[in-house]
């Protein structure tokens, strides 16, 4: 799997998107492609609100609960099978015990609707909602908001579409333990609908440099674009001239990121700082040996997670 996965560059996140019994195996496959610090990013589920994958924390984001979705139980029409079915034409009849209702469909359309409509019947009856776990919602969430905003924005907030409810309900006190132990709620208001209402790796908060998921990805990000913009210099001369358009090259980057608002700070000089050059960032054996070597220092935006609000009310003395 981490060799599938690796053929294809420009894949960043990860995320099993049916409930199988196996997925503590699963992430564990998972895990070395996490701690290479490669720019992989996984959306783990929790069953419970409170147990998490045995991946690396910086590069994990949990959440609960499960999603009750709109989506039809019901299997599409080839994969039902229809017992004592009189074809109309025996001399090209189905095979046997094979009469699909798509077969139907082609031979009879009104018994095709009136078979489709008990159908319909029994899978609201027996299976009335798709559960699904929240993982792959959480993951098209995440794709919006890079697609809408980048990768510096949080991918809380947001809301999820095609969700009719949650397995279970979460309140204000279950999410405060929640975030504590690393896992992001999902939670439904009754003005907004169902939400993503969290923000954070499984980073333990008493260590908060990757505790964000919007930090964390935005560093992979640039990771990854940065080195994508210096394969120019590859079999270039190691000298002043080329050090200086990779300089030019990633300042020309974290320019952009910083005017459109993934970086702090009120000028270039606060948002981030690039080092290259010889007895700076390389030695004459680090220069010999055909190493370049960069530097780069990044302050990156941290989402407001919590809002405080302080008022004061003067009171006329009685």
């Amino acid at each position: 799997m981490q060799a599938k996965i690796a053929r294809c560059p420009e894949i960043s996140l990860l995320c099993l998107c049916e409930a199988t019994d196996s997925d503590a195996a699963m992430y564990g496959a998972l895990t070395p492609l996490l701690s290479k610090n490669g720019g992989y990013f996984l959306i783990a589920d929790s069953e419970d609100g409170e147990s998490l994958p045995a991946t690396t924390a910086e590069h994990t984001a949990v959440y609960y609960p499960a999603l009750t979705t709109s989506y039809r139980s019901r299997p599409l029409d080839q994969y039902i099978f229809v017992d004592g079915y009189n074809d109309p034409s025996p001399q090209k009849p189905a095979p046997v015990g094979k009469t699909t209702l798509a077969y139907i469909e082609k031979k009879e359309k009104a018994v095709y609707m009136q078979i489709s409509e008990k159908v319909d019947e029994w899978f609201a009856t027996e299976y009335p909602s798709v559960h699904l776990r929240a993982s792959p919602a959480v993951a098209g969430a995440y794709c919006r908001t890079d697609q809408e905003r980048g990768v510096w924005k949080a991918p809380a907030n947001v809301a999820l579409r095609n969700v009719k409810g949650l397995t279970a309900s979460v309140t204000d006190a279950m999410q405060a333990e929640m975030m504590k132990a690393g896992v992001n709620a999902i939670r439904y208001f009754s003005d907004r609908g169902t939400m993503i209402w969290g923000a954070r790796t499984m980073v333990p908060p008493a260590t908060p440099t990757w505790l964000y998921i919007s930090v964390r990805r935005l560093f992979n990000a640039a990771q990854r674009d940065i080195q994508q913009a210096m394969r120019f210099a590859v079999f270039q001369p190691n000298s002043q001239p080329t050090w200086e358009a990779v300089r030019s090259a990633i300042d020309n980057y974290l320019y952009r990121l910083w005017r459109d608002g993934a970086l702090m700070g009120e000028s270039q000089e606060e948002a981030y700082f690039i080092q290259i050059g010889k007895n700076v960032t390389m030695t004459d054996t680090d220069i010999r040996q055909g190493k370049m070597i960069v530097k780069i220092g990044i302050a990156a935006v941290k989402p407001a997670e919590f809002i405080i609000l302080e008022f004061t009310q003067d009171v006329e003395p009685g």
